[in-house]
């Protein structure tokens, strides 16, 4: 990735609208030559983007509950998204995926709130979700399941409730995700010598006319649903009077049939990722993949308790939101708040759509909506009257404390240390890594230094793209037909340790 910040930097544009492959692209590299152009390239500069921009969307993403739920419910989200390693450990990885998924996840959120809390033109909301939507699926391909997934949320909402504000929710999310499809249907097809050619249209497309269309169909479509809404409401009303109740058989069938649906999706989502989704959200694998080790037990309990209450509260959350008058009928709970307990299980339920890969970093949005779910429950349970309800949050808050202790402690512990650890091979209920990718190279880059090795070949790509980056930012003189070859080595415990080094001449 820095190899493509520095020639995005060299050209004034990146050359494609991809990353390292056809499903990632280009923002994170555009972006990364923006930082460098400001402080120069280094591994920092490089870093410093994704840092930034994540802590962004965790302060976005607090602003959106709070003013969907109230003050305690973001400061819970706020710990929760502390005591979070994939959220701490993920970010210093300079990685498409993990570079904006929060900050754009957190505009999608925030502009859904604002739907739901606000009435009038929302016109520039509206533009936001699109625009974040449209770039979160050019960057990268997992994002599609977030729209995808607020639309079969908003979907239940407006089926559940005749409510306006549920049908111009609809009417969002199904912008979006039509928007999404649309980049990620075409982007593939685009190669580097067409985008060269179109990329002024591209980026303006990606940037202003796509969002803008969308912006436009919600605001059409939502006027049409101010008539849906009337003709809802006296539907229910005339169900109301004949059968002295508010739910028609017929619907209450739909609403049977719906519920089976997303269980049955559910049950396939944790049978194939519960597991490392499990491993990802207790920091587990993070801190084994990056750190090369696993937390200290006491760290790893109480991960795991945090992890098991987050998914605990999602369950709990989305059965009251789908029923609010009966799980705590002495709590009011509020539309935006039901979105964001409803999210969680609905991304669950669509996620296998678009990947049977089992890697964590596929989980970032998973996190950030678990976070959510917990914060909006946990802060109303908290301000709840009933004592036992308070209780319950009081529970959850001591859950949060000790997670949220062993997961500062587990990343200074990681951030604070220049040791070099050797790499472990990673078995976690079938799936299957190494640390190896994230070691250290500061003692191999000296050797390559002393033997003035400038070129690298058969080493892999995890190796040659690093090593190629640190000699364009720290460059050093070379040896004239002088090349290495580089491969893993976890039993070599010589300078460079847990690398073999090969030097050869060129005849």
């Amino acid at each position: 990735m820095g190899l493509s910040a520095l020639r995005a930097l060299e050209l004034g544009h990146i050359a494609s609208p991809h990353g390292i492959t056809n499903y990632s692209g280009g923002l994170h590299a555009a972006v990364v030559s923006w930082v460098f152009a400001l402080a120069g390239p280094s591994t920092g500069a490089l870093r410093a983007a994704g840092l930034v921009c994540n802590a962004a969307g965790v302060a976005l993403a607090a602003c959106a509950i709070r003013c969907a739920s109230g003050l305690p419910g973001a400061a819970v989200f706020l710990a929760s998204a502390n005591a979070s390693l994939a959220l701490l450990l993920f970010p210093r990885v300079a990685w498409e995926v993990a570079a904006f998924q929060v900050l754009l996840a957190a505009l999608c959120l925030g502009a859904s709130v604002r739907i739901l809390t606000h009435e009038g033109s929302l016109l520039g909301w509206s533009f936001a979700y699109c625009l974040a939507v449209s770039l979160g699926t050019a960057s990268h391909f997992i994002f599609i399941s977030l729209p995808l997934s607020l639309l079969a949320a908003a979907a239940w909402l407006a089926a559940l409730s005749p409510r306006r504000a549920f049908l111009r929710l609809f009417a969002l999310q199904a912008a979006g995700l039509g928007l999404a499809a649309m980049t990620y249907l075409i982007k593939p097809q685009i190669d580097e010598q067409d985008y060269l050619r179109f990329r002024h249209l591209w980026n303006l497309s990606i940037w202003l006319l796509l969002p803008a269309a969308g912006a436009a169909c919600v605001a059409c479509i939502s006027q049409g649903g101010r008539w849906m809404a009337r003709a809802r409401c006296a539907r229910a009303r005339v169900f109301k009077a004949e059968a002295g109740r508010s739910w028609s058989l017929p619907g209450a069938l739909l609403g049977g049939l719906a519920a089976g649906v997303l269980a049955t999706a559910n049950l396939l989502f944790f049978e194939n990722h519960g597991a490392v989704l499990l491993g990802t959200v207790a920091g587990h694998l993070p801190v084994a993949r990056m750190g090369h080790q696993a937390p200290a037990f006491w760290a790893l309990i109480a991960q795991y308790v945090l992890a098991g209450a987050w998914l605990l509260c999602a369950f709990v959350g989305f059965a009251w939101a789908v029923l609010p008058n009966r799980l705590f009928p002495r709590i009011r709970l509020l539309p935006a708040e039901r979105l964001l307990l409803l999210a969680p299980l609905s991304y669950f339920s669509v996620f296998p759509l678009f990947t049977e890969q089992t890697a964590p970093r596929y989980y970032i949005l998973a996190n950030l909506l678990l976070a959510a779910s917990f914060g909006v429950l946990s802060g109303r349970w908290l301000c709840a009257p009933q004592t036992g309800i308070r209780a319950l949050g009081r529970g959850a808050v001591a859950a949060l404390a000790a997670g949220l202790v062993a997961a500062q402690a587990t990343h200074w512990s990681l951030a604070g240390s220049d040791e070099l650890r050797p790499p472990i091979r990673i078995e976690y209920a079938g799936y299957q890594d190494t640390s190896e990718h994230f070691l250290k190279l500061e003692e191999l880059e000296e050797r390559l230094r002393e033997d003035g090795a400038c070129e690298i070949r058969a080493s892999g790509f995890f190796i040659e793209f690093p090593l190629a980056f640190l000699r364009r930012v720290r460059p050093y003189p070379c040896r004239p037909g002088i090349w290495a070859e580089v491969h893993y080595c976890r039993d070599c415990l010589e300078p460079p340790r847990y690398f073999s080094v090969r030097v050869h001449a060129s005849p």
